[in-house]
């Protein structure tokens, strides 16, 4: 699936098409177009799924522990509130200009297959770590 667009007066219209299907002069997908919003919700119930791992959380906690070690900072924050942070994974969603959104989709997600029954989403391995990685050098930065 690829992502692509249609404008109506100033509208504009996110939505999933078949990428096979953009190619070809005959459509064969049984799904042609999904909704962008349909799928990102789905996207975000997984990836906030991935978020809530307690490895990843205690990673967290550690790099915010770390940085207090660093720059002397007093920065209360529990488990629990990292916990809380990870769960409303929505609303920090929300809060993401277009361009960060779709930046973060292509880091952390391989390809997403999409039939008429389920939906597959591979991750790639890598955009954790380069997620991380980048992260490090803003925090470092600032």
């Amino acid at each position: 699936m690829t992502t692509t667009y249609t404008k109506k007066g100033n509208r504009r219209y996110l939505y999933m098409q078949c990428a096979k299907d953009s190619k070809r002069a005959e459509r064969t997908c049984p799904l042609r177009y999904i909704a962008f919003g349909d799928i990102e919700e789905v996207v975000l119930q997984q990836l906030g799924a991935v978020f809530r791992t307690p490895t990843l959380m205690a990673q967290a906690f550690e790099a915010v522990r770390k940085i207090q070690e660093t720059e002397g900072e007093s920065i209360h924050v529990s488990r629990a509130e990292i916990a809380e942070a990870f769960n409303s994974i929505k609303a920090f969603w929300e809060e993401l200009f277009p361009a960060e959104k779709h930046r973060l989709m292509h880091l952390l997600i391989e390809k997403i297959i999409v039939k008429n029954d389920l939906m597959q989403m591979e991750l790639k391995t890598c955009g954790m770590s380069s997620l991380v990685s980048e992260l490090n050098v803003i925090t470092e930065g600032e």
